[in-house]
């Protein structure tokens, strides 16, 4: 299921930079993670003005299993972050009374990533059969996994 996505990577056009990538102020400190921020901010920038973004939103659930949810099957057909067309992934994660506590924001193929490890390391996080009548099939990601995943690096 998960195993056979394609994975692609939004590739933004090549930037320009009017900008070093570091810099040497007066007390010979390199002031790259400034410079990087900018970077990155400006990325960010573009994507969120011309980017597709699919935005997913938990409310009291995630909170009570310690798990986000991630649809990839309605139906017998693929669903959610498997069909997406978007560049970014957000997962919004809100307290029980709607206000947004945090914004995840992926990649769409570093999801997928993500969906792939954690279905390796615990199959029974694939979950077939839930919400909609038992047709959604979802990757239940245990909040756990995923900061074990992004401190192994985020690969798969």
């Amino acid at each position: 299921m998960i195993e056979g996505l394609p994975l692609f990577e939004w590739k933004p056009p090549p930037l320009v930079l009017a900008m070093p990538l570091y810099t040497i102020n007066r007390d010979n400190k390199f002031d790259i993670q400034l410079n990087v921020a900018n970077l990155r901010e400006h990325v960010l920038g573009r994507l969120l003005g011309g980017g597709k973004i699919e935005l997913k939103s938990e409310t009291h659930q995630w909170r009570r299993t310690g798990n986000i949810c991630l649809e990839y099957q309605q139906r017998g057909r693929p669903s959610g972050f498997a069909m997406s067309q978007a560049d970014a992934w957000v997962h919004e994660l809100n307290d029980d009374e709607g206000k947004i506590l945090c914004d995840l924001m992926f990649p769409l193929a570093r999801l997928k990533q993500l969906a792939r490890y954690t279905a390796r390391r615990d199959p029974s996080c694939m979950r077939l059969g839930g919400g909609d009548s038992g047709a959604v099939s979802n990757v239940v990601v245990p909040l756990h996994f995923f900061t074990d995943w992004l401190l192994q690096g985020g690969g798969e």
